[in-house]
C-alpha cells in the first residue's frame, strides 16, 4: 500500500512538530533533571558528577545495625540521618530548578572550616550543626547552621525531649531546630501554652513574695522562649522519615515523581502554547484557501492543542527522570549524553517509531515503508537530541543479516538509479549517451524490483509472526500515554525486546532507580 504525497507530507510535517516540541522542552528536562538527580546521589550516596562520596546516603543507612532490644528507638534515631539526606536533596533540588547556586550540605559532607567568631564548623558528627548552606565555591556561609531533630513518636513527646537539658547547648548557641512537619504546629502551640502558664505562675509567685519559685520560673520561662524561637518547620514528616530509614527506594522514586511530575506540568504548558500556536498557523491558512470549515479548525486546533500538552508532559516527566539517572551514571559517555535532549526524545522516538511499526502490522504501509519511515524518524530523533550525529539507535531492534542485506542493496540501486534520472534531464545529452543511460536504468530498476523482494520475503518470514505482538504491545503503549502510567509503557516495550530474543534491562520504574543507582557498568 502506498501514501500519497499529500499522506507523507502531512506526516513530515507533524514530525517536525513533535521535534519541535521536544526541542523547545529541552531546558525544562536539562533544569528538572538536575533537580531528581540530587534524589539519585542522596540515595546511592555517591555523585559521580564531581566524583564525592558522602559519609552516608538513604541505601547505606537502611543497612545500619538496628538493636534487637531496641528496635524502634533505633529505627527512630537512624530516621534522623535519613532526613537529613532527603532534606538536603530536596532544598538543593528546589534551588536548582530556582536557578539558585547556593547548595546544601550536611556537615558530615563538610570539610572543617572556621566561622566568623572562630567557631570550628563541619566534619564528622559536627556538635552544633547537622545541614549547612555553601556558596558555589564550596565554602560554609555564616548564619546557615541548624540541628534536625525528628524526635518523638509524637509532638507532645517531641516537645518534652526539646526542653531537656541535653539540647541546652542549642540554645545557648541560638541554633536553628527543624522538626517534623506534622509536628510543628503543635509543638508551638504546647510551647506557647507552657510560657502561658509559667508567665501566671510568676506573677502569683511575685505576689507571694517567693523569691526562689520566680527565679526558677523564670529560668524555665526563658527555656521555653527561647526553644520556641529557634524552632523551624521541616520539610518533612515523621512518617517520611520513616519510610525514607525503612523503605529509600520507595522515598527515592516518590522524591522523583514528584518533581518529574512538576516538570510534565511546565512542560505541559509551554507545549499546549507552542502546539496551538503551530496548529492555528496550520488551520489557518488551510480556511483561506479553503480546504477547511472554520468549525473544523477550531476542533482540529483543540485537539492539536491537547496532543502538544500531553506530548509535552510525557517529555518533561520521563526525560526529567531518565537525565537525572543519567547525569549520575558510572560511565561518563551517559553523563555526557544526560546534558543534549536525547532524554526527552526518548519519549517522541519511542512514540513515533511505536505508530509506524503498528501501522506495518496493521497492514498500512508495506515493509519498505515501515523501513523508510524509521529510518526518517530515527534520524529526526536524534538530530534533536544530539545536533549533529545521526543513526543513533532509540529503541532496541534486533537487525536480521537477510534484511540489512537488502536493505543495503536497495539504497544503493535506488540512489544509482535516482541519480540517472537526474542525468536523463540533461537537455543537451547525446542520443548515443541516452540509450546507455536508459539502458543502465533498465538494469537498475530490475535491481530495485530485486532487492524489493529480498526485503519483503525476509519481513514475511521474520516479523509476521509478530503482528500479534507489536499490536498488544503498542496498545499498551498508547494506553500508557493517556494513563500517564510509565510501568505501563515499559511492559509494552520489553513485551517486543522478549519476543524478538532480547533481554529486558528493567521491567519498572524501581527497577529503573535501583539500576541508575548501581555501581555496574550497563551494557546495551
Amino acid at each position: 500500500m502506498l501514501k500519497s504525497k499529500n499522506s507523507n507530507k502531512g506526516d513530515r510535517q507533524r514530525l517536525l512538530e513533535h521535534v519541535s516540541l521536544v526541542g523547545a522542552q529541552a531546558e525544562v528536562v536539562q533544569r528538572y533533571g538536575s533537580a531528581t538527580k540530587e534524589f539519585v546521589v542522596a540515595y546511592s550516596g555517591k555523585d559521580n558528577e564531581i566524583n564525592k562520596t558522602m559519609k552516608k546516603g538513604l541505601k547505606s543507612i537502611s543497612e545500619s545495625i538496628i538493636n534487637d532490644n531496641n528496635v524502634k528507638t533505633c529505627i527512630n534515631s537512624q530516621a534522623g540521618f535519613s532526613a537529613e539526606a532527603k532534606t538536603v536533596a530536596q532544598e538543593n533540588a528546589e534551588r536548582i530548578i530556582a536557578g539558585n547556586r547556593i547548595r546544601s550540605t550536611r556537615t558530615d559532607d563538610l570539610p572543617k572550616c572556621q566561622t566568623a567568631n572562630g567557631q570550628v564548623i563541619g566534619g564528622t558528627n559536627d556538635q552544633l550543626f547537622d545541614i549547612v548552606s555553601i556558596d558555589k565555591a564550596g565554602s560554609y556561609i555564616e548564619g546557615t547552621g541548624r540541628q534536625l531533630k525528628y524526635v518523638g513518636d509524637n509532638p507532645k513527646r517531641c516537645c518534652q525531649m526539646l526542653l531537656s537539658k541535653k539540647y541546652d547547648k542549642y540554645r545557648e548557641a541560638e541554633a536553628s531546630i527543624e522538626i517534623p512537619k506534622d509536628f510543628y504546629e503543635d509543638v508551638q502551640k504546647e510551647l506557647s501554652s507552657r510560657i502561658d502558664k509559667t508567665k501566671r505562675q510568676i506573677q502569683a509567685a511575685e505576689l507571694e513574695g517567693k523569691t526562689e519559685l520566680v527565679q526558677s520560673k523564670e529560668t524555665a520561662l526563658d527555656r521555653l522562649e527561647k526553644t520556641r524561637s529557634s524552632l523551624r518547620k521541616g520539610r518533612l514528616s515523621k512518617e517520611e522519615a520513616i519510610v525514607a530509614r525503612l523503605h529509600p527506594r520507595i522515598s527515592t522514586a516518590m522524591d522523583i515523581s514528584q518533581f518529574s511530575h512538576r516538570a510534565g506540568v511546565d512542560a505541559a504548558k509551554s507545549g499546549a502554547i507552542i502546539g496551538g500556536g503551530m496548529s492555528f498557523i496550520r488551520n489557518a491558512v488551510a480556511v483561506i484557501k479553503g480546504d477547511e470549515d472554520p468549525p473544523e479548525a477550531v476542533a482540529s486546533m483543540a485537539g492539536d492543542t491537547v496532543t502538544a500538552a500531553g506530548l509535552s508532559y510525557a517529555t518533561g516527566f520521563i526525560g526529567s527522570a531518565l537525565k537525572g539517572g543519567m547525569q549520575n551514571a558510572n560511565n561518563n559517555c551517559i553523563r555526557v549524553l544526560s546534558k543534549t535532549n536525547l532524554p526527552g526524545t526518548v519519549v517522541t522516538a519511542a512514540l513515533e517509531t511505536g505508530k509506524t511499526l503498528m501501522k506495518y502490522s496493521s497492514g498500512q504501509i508495506t515493509g519498505i515503508e515501515c523501513l523508510s519511515e524509521l529510518g526518517e524518524k530515527g534520524a529526526a530523533m536524534t538530530a534533536s537530541a544530539l545536533g549533529a550525529t545521526v543513526g543513533q539507535t532509540v529503541i532496541p531492534f534486533p537487525i536480521i543479516g537477510g534484511l540489512v542485506g537488502g536493505m543495503f542493496g536497495y539504497t544503493l540501486s535506488t540512489m544509482y538509479y535516482e541519480n540517472l534520472l537526474s542525468a536523463l534531464k540533461e537537455e543537451q545529452m547525446a542520443h548515443e549517451q541516452r540509450l546507455l543511460i536508459e539502458a543502465e536504468c533498465e538494469e537498475a530498476i530490475q535491481s530495485i524490483r530485486e532487492y524489493r523482494l529480498e526485503i519483503e520475503l525476509a519481513i514475511r518470514n521474520y516479523l509476521s509472526d509478530y503482528t500479534a505482538v507489536f499490536d498488544s504491545a503498542f496498545n499498551q503503549i498508547h494506553a500508557s500515554i493517556n494513563t500517564q502510567n510509565v510501568n505501563l509503557l515499559i511492559d509494552g516495550a520489553n513485551s517486543i525486546t522478549k519476543s524478538l530474543g532480547g533481554e529486558a534491562l528493567f521491567s519498572c520504574t524501581d527497577e529503573l532507580d535501583s539500576l541508575m543507582a548501581d555501581n555496574k557498568t550497563i551494557m546495551l
